[in-house]
């Protein structure tokens, strides 16, 4: 069978910070529950700062107890037309740091 997850989310800027805050429940039918929280500081347009945490980077954390397994950080820097370049930092202990960059944008 094809695996399947049910997955929800939220994501709001509290009135008065200069904070986009989100957080995500994901339900896998043939695992446990993870959940993912995430902070975007949005006072330097064009440029921003984000931060994550997800309980599955947990499951990775090895003998050595690197805490730091499940976070991330990255930025992320709009350009004119819709384009967004990102780039995002995450330890994974076990599994080796990850390095993610993205390109994003539209066709006009």
């Amino acid at each position: 069978p094809l695996p399947t997850m049910l997955r929800a989310g939220v994501a709001g800027r509290p009135r008065g910070l200069p904070l986009t805050l989100a957080g995500d429940l994901l339900v896998p039918f043939d695992n446990d529950i993870e959940v993912a929280l995430g902070a975007e500081y949005v006072d330097l347009k064009p440029v921003f700062l984000r931060v994550g945490w997800n309980s599955f980077g947990s499951n990775f954390k090895g003998s050595g107890g690197d805490g730091a397994a499940g976070l991330a950080v990255g930025i992320g820097i709009d350009f004119k037309h819709g384009w967004q370049f990102s780039y995002a930092f995450a330890p994974g202990a076990d599994l080796g740091e990850s390095h993610r960059i993205t390109l994003t944008g539209g066709l006009y």
